[in-house]
């Protein structure tokens, strides 16, 4: 157990965007919220990444702040 405990810390997030990607992704994300998905929730699903944090905020801010600090190059 403790030793998947040290390989979570270490794998930091492999899945990285690029600016345009993110910029496309952005564009769209008003569908998806007027079908009551959250920001996060949306970027999550459309680029197939599982981050909880994400996921779960209901903060639009937060979760973008967070998604260009882990996720954008």
């Amino acid at each position: 157990m403790v030793n998947e405990i040290e390989k979570m810390k270490v794998a930091k997030h492999p899945k990285t965007i690029t600016k345009n990607e993110y910029e496309q992704w952005k564009n769209e994300y008003i569908f998806a919220r007027i079908k009551g998905q959250r920001y996060g929730q949306y970027f999550c699903n459309y680029f197939g990444i599982t981050d909880n944090i994400l996921y779960y905020d209901d903060n639009r801010e937060i979760a973008e702040t967070y998604l260009l600090k882990h996720y954008v190059q």
